[in-house]
């Protein structure tokens, strides 16, 4: 396998747990949105003919809100498609309230994942929803959730909450590790958990400097793993490659929840 193909499914829905967050980017929206009205209040006379809106438009965007965003994500491109909100079966059979049983609903995921693989040849699909992810009764929070050794099997999939801020994209890229066969660094490892690497076992961030970068890298013993995993350990260039596409889904992943959550507010 030399290359790898990530299909990610976003999920923003906005009864999460996360509100206080959503809130807060919303009004920085809505104040900059503002900030442009004004700008513009001297050519509004002339435009007045364009501020009619069908109700049904209104309608029609204020359900938007509901919507799922899929990224399909592969070395030579990317696809945004949308579906309606009940094209997310997942999450809403496993929900509790805003919290969402982890386990259940990646076994879920993992179904529509298997087709993806089958008829795609997608290597790994993520789910990152909105919803409170909780372990499956419910007493435990969890971050996000992975088939271990997932990458090119019959579960190739995981789960990741989306938080509002850029933990998603580190989120993303744990579970992404996990799913190559990562353990936390400290687990059996020579790596510590206290360097806040991608695959550090919390999602405390580092206080110094020289550790600032360390939760958007992969530590020495991960590359380690993930070379064993793939069965290249002689060719360090195709993990290196791996690496990178691994931290380019990320960031290209946190600049469409960021597109999303601004176009479901312009809207």
């Amino acid at each position: 396998m030399s290359t790898f193909k990530f299909y990610v499914a976003v999920e923003p829905d906005f009864s999460s747990a996360n509100s206080a967050t959503r809130d807060a980017r919303f009004e920085e929206v809505e104040e900059e949105r503002d900030d442009d009205d004004d700008d513009d209040d001297d050519d509004d006379d002339d435009d007045d003919d364009d501020d009619d809106v069908d109700d049904d438009d209104e309608e029609e965007e204020e359900d938007g809100r509901g919507d799922i965003f899929f990224l399909s994500c592969h070395t030579n491109g990317c696809a945004i498609t949308k579906k309606a909100a009940n094209s997310s079966p997942w999450t809403e059979d496993n929900k509790v309230g805003t919290a969402v049983r982890g386990a259940p609903a990646l076994i879920a995921f993992n179904s529509y994942a298997a087709i993806l693989t089958s008829t795609f040849g997608v290597d790994h699909a993520t789910l990152i929803t909105g919803y409170d992810l909780r372990s499956t009764n419910l007493q435990s929070d969890i971050l996000g959730v992975a088939y271990t050794f997932g990458v090119c099997s019959e579960e190739p999939s995981s789960l990741v909450e989306e938080s509002f801020t850029e933990q998603t994209a580190n989120t993303l890229a744990h579970e992404i590790g996990h799913s190559l066969g990562l353990p936390h660094d400290g687990d059996g490892n020579a790596c510590s958990e206290d360097d806040f690497f991608i695959m550090a076992p919390s999602n405390a961030l580092p206080t110094t400097l020289d550790k600032a970068s360390n939760p958007w890298t992969f530590s020495t013993c991960s590359v380690d793993v993930m070379a064993s995993f793939l069965a290249i350990s002689s060719n360090r260039s195709l993990v290196l490659v791996v690496v990178v596409v691994v931290v380019v889904v990320v960031v290209v992943v946190v600049v469409v929840v960021v597109v999303v959550v601004v176009v479901v507010v312009v809207g």
